[in-house]
Protein backbone atom coordinates (compact mmCIF):
# COMPACT_ATOMS: atom_id res chain seq x y z
CA UNK A 1 0.00 0.00 0.00
CA UNK A 2 1.49 3.49 -0.91
CA UNK A 3 1.99 6.49 1.50
CA UNK A 4 -1.35 8.14 2.17
CA UNK A 5 -0.65 11.67 1.06
CA UNK A 6 -1.88 14.58 4.67
CA UNK A 7 -2.40 18.34 4.61
CA UNK A 8 -1.57 19.54 8.35
CA UNK A 9 -3.72 23.07 9.01
CA UNK A 10 -2.15 24.20 12.53
CA UNK A 11 -0.93 27.81 13.33
CA UNK A 12 0.77 26.07 16.28
CA UNK A 13 4.29 25.64 15.02
CA UNK A 14 5.02 23.32 17.95
CA UNK A 15 1.73 20.83 17.80
CA UNK A 16 2.12 20.87 13.62
CA UNK A 17 5.84 19.59 13.83
CA UNK A 18 5.12 17.17 16.75
CA UNK A 19 1.70 16.23 14.39
CA UNK A 20 4.53 15.82 11.14
CA UNK A 21 6.97 13.44 12.95
CA UNK A 22 4.03 11.03 14.45
CA UNK A 23 2.81 10.51 11.18
CA UNK A 24 5.84 9.97 9.46
CA UNK A 25 6.74 7.43 12.16
CA UNK A 26 3.46 5.56 10.65
CA UNK A 27 4.44 5.75 7.76
CA UNK A 28 2.41 8.79 6.08
CA UNK A 29 3.81 11.18 4.08
CA UNK A 30 2.75 15.31 5.60
CA UNK A 31 2.48 16.81 1.49
CA UNK A 32 2.04 20.65 3.46
CA UNK A 33 1.70 22.36 6.60
CA UNK A 34 -0.68 25.49 5.96
CA UNK A 35 -0.82 28.12 9.34
CA UNK A 36 -3.94 29.76 8.35
CA UNK A 37 -6.70 29.80 5.81
CA UNK A 38 -4.83 31.27 3.06
CA UNK A 39 -1.68 29.55 2.80
CA UNK A 40 -3.95 26.15 3.35
CA UNK A 41 -6.24 26.73 0.24
CA UNK A 42 -2.92 27.52 -1.55
CA UNK A 43 -1.28 24.00 -0.37
CA UNK A 44 -4.44 22.17 -1.05
CA UNK A 45 -4.83 23.97 -4.57
CA UNK A 46 -1.81 22.55 -5.85
CA UNK A 47 -0.62 19.38 -4.02
CA UNK A 48 -2.56 15.43 -4.01
CA UNK A 49 -3.60 14.91 -0.80
CA UNK A 50 -5.56 11.93 0.73
CA UNK A 51 -6.48 12.98 4.36
CA UNK A 52 -6.48 16.74 5.66
CA UNK A 53 -5.84 17.15 9.37
CA UNK A 54 -7.43 20.88 10.27
CA UNK A 55 -7.35 22.82 13.70
CA UNK A 56 -10.00 24.57 13.85
CA UNK A 57 -9.49 27.76 15.52
CA UNK A 58 -5.96 29.59 14.04
CA UNK A 59 -5.01 32.71 14.64
CA UNK A 60 -8.38 33.16 16.76
CA UNK A 61 -10.73 32.34 13.97
CA UNK A 62 -12.51 29.57 13.00
CA UNK A 63 -10.21 29.23 9.97
CA UNK A 64 -10.26 25.10 10.30
CA UNK A 65 -14.05 25.21 9.35
CA UNK A 66 -13.00 27.75 6.39
CA UNK A 67 -10.63 25.52 4.74
CA UNK A 68 -13.53 22.49 5.39
CA UNK A 69 -15.88 24.91 3.13
CA UNK A 70 -13.04 25.15 0.47
CA UNK A 71 -12.73 21.10 0.66
CA UNK A 72 -16.19 20.71 0.13
CA UNK A 73 -16.53 22.93 -2.62
CA UNK A 74 -13.55 21.94 -4.20
CA UNK A 75 -11.97 19.08 -3.56
CA UNK A 76 -13.04 15.21 -2.68
CA UNK A 77 -10.67 14.88 0.39
CA UNK A 78 -11.81 13.50 3.54
CA UNK A 79 -10.87 15.44 6.68
CA UNK A 80 -10.25 15.28 10.66
CA UNK A 81 -10.79 18.35 12.67
CA UNK A 82 -8.22 18.59 15.56
CA UNK A 83 -8.99 21.03 18.15
CA UNK A 84 -9.03 22.12 21.70
CA UNK A 85 -12.65 22.37 21.93
CA UNK A 86 -15.30 19.50 22.56
CA UNK A 87 -18.23 21.62 23.56
CA UNK A 88 -21.95 20.99 22.10
CA UNK A 89 -21.58 24.04 19.58
CA UNK A 90 -17.85 23.40 18.27
CA UNK A 91 -18.85 19.34 17.54
CA UNK A 92 -22.63 20.10 15.56
CA UNK A 93 -21.16 22.83 13.36
CA UNK A 94 -18.09 20.25 12.77
CA UNK A 95 -20.24 17.89 12.02
CA UNK A 96 -22.04 19.65 8.90
CA UNK A 97 -18.65 19.24 6.94
CA UNK A 98 -18.71 15.73 7.19
CA UNK A 99 -15.64 14.93 8.86
CA UNK A 100 -14.23 11.36 9.31
CA UNK A 101 -12.15 11.68 12.78
CA UNK A 102 -12.36 14.01 15.39
CA UNK A 103 -9.49 14.61 18.01
CA UNK A 104 -9.10 16.43 21.06
CA UNK A 105 -5.97 18.33 21.70
CA UNK A 106 -4.38 16.86 23.50
CA UNK A 107 -3.74 13.73 21.62
CA UNK A 108 -1.19 11.28 21.24
CA UNK A 109 0.30 9.10 18.85
CA UNK A 110 -2.28 6.20 19.23
CA UNK A 111 -5.61 8.91 18.61
CA UNK A 112 -3.73 9.66 15.28
CA UNK A 113 -3.83 5.58 14.52
CA UNK A 114 -6.61 4.86 15.14
CA UNK A 115 -8.64 7.55 13.74
CA UNK A 116 -5.84 7.28 10.44
CA UNK A 117 -6.93 3.29 10.06
CA UNK A 118 -10.51 4.18 9.73
CA UNK A 119 -10.22 6.80 7.45
CA UNK A 120 -7.67 4.23 5.33
CA UNK A 121 -10.13 1.80 5.95
CA UNK A 122 -12.66 3.92 3.85
CA UNK A 123 -10.50 5.27 1.41
CA UNK A 124 -9.88 1.35 0.34
CA UNK A 125 -13.69 0.89 -0.03
CA UNK A 126 -15.06 0.01 -3.19
CA UNK A 127 -15.32 2.82 -5.51
CA UNK A 128 -19.18 3.13 -6.89
CA UNK A 129 -18.86 3.52 -10.68
CA UNK A 130 -19.22 7.69 -11.97
CA UNK A 131 -19.84 9.34 -14.72
CA UNK A 132 -17.59 10.94 -17.54
CA UNK A 133 -18.25 13.00 -20.09
CA UNK A 134 -16.39 11.69 -22.94
CA UNK A 135 -16.80 13.65 -26.18
CA UNK A 136 -21.17 14.42 -26.54
CA UNK A 137 -21.51 11.39 -24.39
CA UNK A 138 -21.52 10.85 -20.61
CA UNK A 139 -20.49 7.29 -19.97
CA UNK A 140 -21.14 5.23 -16.77
CA UNK A 141 -17.33 4.13 -15.36
CA UNK A 142 -16.54 1.43 -13.18
CA UNK A 143 -13.02 2.35 -11.71
CA UNK A 144 -12.08 -1.38 -11.30
CA UNK A 145 -12.16 -1.52 -15.38
CA UNK A 146 -10.04 0.94 -15.69
CA UNK A 147 -6.37 0.01 -16.46
CA UNK A 148 -4.70 3.43 -17.37
CA UNK A 149 -5.17 7.02 -17.24
CA UNK A 150 -3.13 9.10 -20.35
CA UNK A 151 -2.25 12.97 -20.12
CA UNK A 152 -2.82 14.93 -23.21
CA UNK A 153 -2.89 18.59 -23.19
CA UNK A 154 -6.23 19.67 -21.56
CA UNK A 155 -7.44 16.12 -22.13
CA UNK A 156 -6.97 12.81 -20.58
CA UNK A 157 -7.73 9.46 -21.95
CA UNK A 158 -9.13 6.43 -20.27
CA UNK A 159 -8.72 3.27 -21.28
CA UNK A 160 -10.81 0.37 -19.36
CA UNK A 161 -10.81 -3.16 -20.31
CA UNK A 162 -12.76 -2.58 -23.31
CA UNK A 163 -12.79 0.83 -24.23
CA UNK A 164 -11.15 4.14 -24.67
CA UNK A 165 -12.66 7.28 -23.46
CA UNK A 166 -11.52 10.85 -23.76
CA UNK A 167 -12.27 13.48 -21.10
CA UNK A 168 -11.73 17.51 -20.48
CA UNK A 169 -9.95 17.41 -17.45
CA UNK A 170 -6.47 16.98 -15.15
CA UNK A 171 -4.72 13.98 -14.12
CA UNK A 172 -4.57 15.58 -11.11
CA UNK A 173 -8.27 16.32 -10.69
CA UNK A 174 -9.46 12.74 -11.70
CA UNK A 175 -7.12 11.09 -9.52
CA UNK A 176 -8.88 12.69 -6.64
CA UNK A 177 -12.34 10.10 -7.59
CA UNK A 178 -9.76 7.14 -7.30
CA UNK A 179 -9.54 6.83 -3.78
CA UNK A 180 -8.50 3.46 -4.18
CA UNK A 181 -4.76 2.63 -3.69
CA UNK A 182 -4.70 0.28 -6.66
CA UNK A 183 -4.26 3.43 -8.77
CA UNK A 184 -1.14 5.00 -8.70
CA UNK A 185 0.86 7.88 -10.50
CA UNK A 186 3.88 6.62 -12.99
CA UNK A 187 4.48 9.64 -14.52
CA UNK A 188 3.33 13.08 -14.79
CA UNK A 189 1.25 11.87 -18.04
CA UNK A 190 0.24 8.18 -17.06
CA UNK A 191 -1.62 7.21 -13.69
CA UNK A 192 -2.45 3.13 -13.60
CA UNK A 193 -4.25 0.31 -12.28
CA UNK A 194 -1.83 -2.07 -10.36
CA UNK A 195 -4.51 -4.68 -10.25
CA UNK A 196 -3.53 -4.99 -14.50
CA UNK A 197 0.26 -4.53 -14.40
CA UNK A 198 2.13 -7.17 -16.24
CA UNK A 199 5.32 -6.95 -16.29
CA UNK A 200 7.74 -4.10 -14.63
CA UNK A 201 11.11 -2.96 -15.82
CA UNK A 202 13.55 -0.47 -15.28
CA UNK A 203 11.89 2.74 -16.28
CA UNK A 204 8.63 1.02 -17.51
CA UNK A 205 5.65 -0.57 -16.42
CA UNK A 206 3.80 -3.23 -19.36
CA UNK A 207 0.15 -3.09 -19.20
CA UNK A 208 -1.46 -5.57 -21.62
CA UNK A 209 0.78 -4.17 -25.27
CA UNK A 210 1.08 -0.62 -23.58
CA UNK A 211 4.69 0.46 -22.54
CA UNK A 212 4.01 2.83 -20.05
CA UNK A 213 7.21 5.08 -19.28
CA UNK A 214 8.38 5.05 -15.17
CA UNK A 215 9.60 8.08 -14.19
CA UNK A 216 11.99 8.78 -11.34
CA UNK A 217 10.08 11.36 -9.49
CA UNK A 218 7.28 8.19 -8.67
CA UNK A 219 9.39 5.36 -9.12
CA UNK A 220 10.13 5.21 -5.24
CA UNK A 221 6.96 5.27 -4.18
CA UNK A 222 5.34 2.98 -6.91
CA UNK A 223 7.67 0.31 -5.96
CA UNK A 224 7.22 0.35 -2.74
CA UNK A 225 3.53 0.26 -3.84
CA UNK A 226 4.11 -2.97 -5.60
CA UNK A 227 5.92 -4.84 -2.90
CA UNK A 228 3.30 -4.57 -0.10
CA UNK A 229 0.54 -6.19 -2.70
CA UNK A 230 3.03 -9.35 -3.01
Amino acid sequence: MRKLNVFIAEDDVFISEELKDMLEDMNYSVVGIGYDYTSSIEIIGRSEIDVAILDIKMHGKDQGFQIAEFIKRNKNIPIIFLTSFSDQMTVEEAIQYDPRGYIVKPFNQRDLYTTLEVVKLQLNAHIPPFIIKSGHEQVLVDPSEIRYIKADDKYIEIYTTENRYVERNSLNSFMMRLKNTSFIRLHRSFIVNTNFIDKITNNTVIIGQEVIPLSRKYKEEFLNQMEDKT
